[in-house]
């Protein structure tokens, strides 16, 4: 696996001051870094997509990530310093866990990965390091991170479990056929 490049992903992060940043400011920043992330883990086939269609009842989180078609998982962000903790326990997460078992949660320095079996964290680097201007990353920190991102990657696709979601996905399929 090779190391993607966190120091240019903080260096993008920082074109805008911390101070001035929203849960939308960095989400330009995160796409292309977890597309690095992605050819990095040997996958070029995953798509990310900001801002998916809006599930009835369940919500949209922030990017959906899929491989070839099927749905791989799910990321949400949140501002820079945002309590995870707490946004763990919150209604919108256990609604995007009704849409995936692979969901990625980040303020844009720590992550959160909630996968099928259980729960994994780990910090790049805490906001007032990108307060003074420190890009430089711990060896140790990206590695953690790296990894914490390529288990993300390497998840299983989500299978088709219900009989209402094999519906809709061969009705998707036989229009896509029908209109070739």
């Amino acid at each position: 696996m090779i190391a993607p490049d966190f120091a240019s992903y903080l260096r993008e992060l920082c074109a805008t001051p911390l101070s001035e940043h929203t849960e939308h400011t960095g989400r330009t920043a995160l796409e292309n870094f977890l597309k690095t992330v992605a050819a990095a883990s040997g996958d070029g086939r995953v798509s990310i997509q900001q801002e998916p269609k809006r599930e009835k009842d369940k919500g949209a989180p922030d990017f959906k990530i899929s491989r070839q078609g099927t749905i791989l998982g799910y990321v949400e962000t949140k501002p820079v310093g945002e309590n995870l903790d707490r946004v763990l326990k919150s209604d919108q997460l256990k609604n995007y866990r009704s849409l995936s078992d692979n969901i990625l949660l980040t303020d844009y320095l720590h992550f959160v990965w909630i996968g099928k079996d259980g729960i994994q964290r780990e910090t790049l680097c805490h906001a007032t390091d990108l307060a003074y201007g420190k890009i430089d990353v711990r060896e140790d920190r990206a590695a953690d991170v790296a990894r914490l991102l390529h288990g993300f990657f390497s998840a299983p696709p989500e299978g088709i479990g219900r009989s209402q979601k094999l519906a809709l996905a061969l009705a998707v399929r036989s229009r896509l056929l029908r209109d070739h």
